[in-house]
């Protein structure tokens, strides 16, 4: 990054118009489909809060979810498990002012669960009833929102996002926007535009008081462009847009997403979250520079709100193709840009820490995390303090993780004092040759759980071979001995899946499989309910990491 650009142009930023909000919105979106607890759990907490502590951002969309089962479907209404409602909303916003940052916008989507893009709702309705039954349920969830953004104090609400299908239909969004005001009187409004040609469909702009654009422009038609290249890039995209806001008596845009892939192809088609690429951290810095460079200085853009950040607070690292810049290049051009500064490394000696050498290291037992140990458990309500009863025979207490919903987890993490890689808020546990041990029994007779130690920077992407070994097996007749499960780990984020009958153990693996290497970072403990449609209930005991003598 030229730093004096990006500063000068952040300055220039925060200085606005009169139409402007008093501080503009420079942050993150805030997206994890995982229901109830997404932002609430320990480990969406952690991961607010250590937003704001890597990247200094001074604003946060939050991204709930509701769904409409195919594109003629009249009624949108919330899923039993990847929707999050009015509790996960005021922890997500409450952690995120805790930790120091400002202002916080609530941005509903609704999506098919068929698969297909919310843009192409609406293309197949062929009555008016459909059109005034469906606007009629969306409406309701929108008030239903902004009632919630209310009573919140929240900053602004995203009425709509890309729904190219339903925008050209004007008298009805005004109604959906004069029934939102209504209903949240206190903040600013806007829609969130597909960068194509829908800023310029949309009719209704003067209803609102900003102009959302997903800025997802492609910049460049070949992979991996030169960083010299982006600015112009950017040209003839700013100048349109400058256009579109002199069309509205010069409203203010925001940028109600815009991101890019750790990935050579970024630039071309920086919309496109899904398929397998080789992870290219520069080219997502490089894309971050030109952002903040370029059009950053425009007058009229009042939020760069950046996509996204999940609910993981472990998401990114140097493996990861993903969106989130975390623990990559990306997250210090997005903080010098926010703040004027880079992260700061961690004091040395600062974290408590279980050291390797010893027979095992416990981080969990009786009732209690060891000294050293943080749950970052997700999508559950957990307590390590909260008691099976009866406890497991031979156990005096053990940790209970009540109600898991689908891939929701028990997720335990180490801390390491005075890494280097502390500066990136990558702490780990440095061990050699280390196994998983645990006890576990389920509520379930059929339930299916995954456990898994992550190596590496991340849990879902270290350069190792793509099959997945298991590192246990499961043995029917011995499950009714309460024997500690042992399993021997891979060099990366290997994952068992066992069917848990009541109390079972895992035999010791074949010699086929590889240990951990000596030094590996070993940066999780995971233990999650591995069923796609119903809850869990498991009790734990005595996890631990054994470290041969």
């Amino acid at each position: 990054m030229r730093a004096a650009g990006a500063l000068a142009a952040a300055a220039a930023f925060a200085v606005g118009c009169t139409a402007s909000p008093a501080k503009a919105w420079l942050g993150f979106n805030l997206f994890a489909a995982n229901g109830n607890g997404t932002w609430s759990s320990d480990g969406g907490r952690a991961s607010v809060a250590e937003l704001v502590a890597a990247t200094g951002a001074g604003a946060v969309t939050i991204v709930p979810t509701w769904f409409q089962d195919t594109l003629n479907s009249t009624s949108v209404q919330p899923d039993k498990y990847a929707s999050f409602g009015a509790h996960d909303i005021a922890a997500a916003a409450s952690t995120f002012r805790s930790a120091g940052g400002g202002t916080v916008i609530l941005k509903p989507h609704v999506d098919c669960k068929c698969g297909t893009w919310r843009a192409k709702i609406g293309t197949e309705f062929t009555a008016e009833w459909q059109w005034k039954a469906w606007f009629a349920s969306y409406t309701e969830y929108m008030v239903s929102m902004a009632r919630i953004a209310e009573a919140q104090g929240l900053d602004a609400l995203v009425v709509g996002t890309e729904m190219i299908g339903t925008s050209g239909r004007e008298a009805d969004w005004r109604a959906v926007v004069a029934a939102c005001r209504a209903a949240f009187p206190s903040g600013k409004l806007l829609y969130a535009s597909n960068w194509g040609a829908e800023g310029w469909q949309v009719q209704w702009w003067d209803a609102l008081d900003f102009i959302g654009v997903d800025a997802y422009f492609p910049l460049s038609r070949t992979p991996d462009p030169a960083p010299a290249s982006l600015p112009a890039a950017w040209e003839p995209v700013l100048a349109n847009l400058s256009a579109l806001s002199q069309r509205w008596g010069g409203k203010p845009v925001v940028f109600t997403e815009v991101g890019y892939r750790s990935a050579s192809t970024a630039a071309v088609e920086p919309g496109v979250w899904s398929g397998q690429s080789r992870p290219d951290l520069k080219a997502q810095a490089n894309l971050y520079t030109a952002l903040f460079d370029t059009p950053l200085k425009q007058p009229w853009l009042r939020g760069v709100l950046l996509w996204s950040w999940g609910n993981d607070p472990l998401q990114g690292g140097p493996c990861d193709d993903g969106y989130t810049p975390h623990r990559k290049p990306a997250e210090a051009v997005a903080r010098a840009a926010f703040t004027g500064r880079a992260a700061a490394a961690a004091a040395p000696g600062s974290r408590a820490v279980p050291r390797a050498g010893a027979a095992s290291l416990t981080a969990y037992s009786d009732g209690a995390l060891a000294p050293g140990w943080q749950s970052w458990s997700f999508s559950g309500t957990f307590d390590p303090s909260d008691k099976a009863s009866p406890p497991l025979p031979g156990h005096s207490a053990s940790y209970s993780a009540a109600d898991v919903r689908p891939y929701g987890a028990v997720s335990l993490r180490g801390l390491l004092p005075g890494a280097a890689e502390a500066g990136l808020n990558a702490t780990a546990l440095l061990l050699a040759n280390a196994s998983l041990s645990f006890a576990l029994r389920s509520a379930a007779p059929n339930a299916t759980i995954q456990a898994s130690l992550c190596f590496c920077d991340s849990c879902s992407g270290c350069p190792v071979p793509s099959t997945t070994r298991p590192i246990g097996e499961y043995l029917p007749e011995a499950a009714q001995c309460d024997v500690p499960t042992d399993w021997s780990a891979g060099p990366a984020a290997v994952t068992a899946v066992i069917p848990v009958t009541d109390l079972f153990p895992v035999a010791a693996p074949g010699s086929g499989l590889p240990r951990v290497p000596p030094g590996t970072e070993v940066r999780r403990i995971t233990i999650s309910n591995g069923n796609s449609t119903s809850n869990a209930t498991f009790w734990l005991d005595n996890v631990r990491i054994v470290v041969p003598a």
